[in-house]
C-alpha cells in the first residue's frame, strides 16, 4: 500500500499485499526498539563516565 515498490508489489487489495506491508511496519518497529535500546545503553555509559570524573 504506502512502504513497497510497484515491482515486486500486487494488487493492492489483496490479503498479500497487507501483509507485506505490515511485514515491512513490523521490521521497521524492531530496528526503532534496537537502536533506541542502543542509544539509552550508550547514554547510560556516558552518565556514568560523567559520575566518575567529577573531581573529588
Amino acid at each position: 500500500m504506502f512502504l513497497a515498490c510497484a515491482t515486486c508489489k500486487a494488487d493492492p487489495n489483496s490479503l498479500m499485499a497487507k501483509a507485506q506491508d505490515l511485514a515491512v511496519l513490523v521490521m521497521l518497529g524492531f530496528l526503532v526498539l534496537g537502536m533506541l535500546c542502543v542509544g539509552l545503553i550508550v547514554r547510560s555509559f556516558i552518565k556514568r563516565q560523567q559520575r566518575f570524573n567529577t573531581p573529588a
